[in-house]
């Protein structure tokens, strides 16, 4: 135990410099990183799996995703579950895990006959993933027609590159 008798006044005042200037680190640690920063750290870091993708007869996709696989574990989701379980969140960890495994979302829209096609992506507009804690997974639901939109943006920037 620390014993502040043994001590002289300067080993003292030199202790309390140290622990003070240790507060103020940790002090400035925390302003400049947010929770939402920490968890995205652990998303773009991770190498999940999507599982499930299936498409319902009004366009919506679900699919999941362990959380584990995601970074996330059950701690992690009681401390950070204000900046998980989010708008923002969704649609940011959403969007990602389609676009780094889009080979896989792209077969449920090139699997549609022209006319499922056409009434499915036209009938309504993307606006925002819905996203629900199941067990030991992250569901998601999105429309298909943001995958038109992200294959369509990739065809027009290699279109516009060429």
């Amino acid at each position: 135990m620390y014993n502040k008798k043994n001590k002289s006044k300067g080993e003292t005042k030199m202790d309390d410099f140290v622990i003070e200037l240790e507060r103020n680190k940790e002090l400035a640690h925390e302003k400049k990183h947010s929770k939402y920063r920490d968890v995205l750290k652990l998303i773009v870091n991770s190498d999940p799996t999507v599982e499930n993708i299936i498409c319902d007869n009004d366009g919506d996709i679900k699919f999941s995703v362990k959380r584990k696989d995601l970074g996330i574990t059950y701690d992690i989701l009681l401390r950070y579950k204000k900046e998980i379980i989010c708008d923002f969140m969704a649609d940011f960890i959403g969007e990602f895990l389609i676009r780094e495994n889009l080979d896989g979302f792209a077969k449920v829209l090139t699997g549609l006959a022209s006319k499922e096609y056409m009434s499915l992506v036209y009938k309504f507009e993307h606006r925002k993933f819905g996203m629900h804690v199941s067990g030991d997974y992250f569901v998601f639901t999105f429309h298909i027609s943001l995958l038109q939109t992200i294959l369509l943006e990739g065809f027009k920037k290699s279109i516009k590159d060429s």
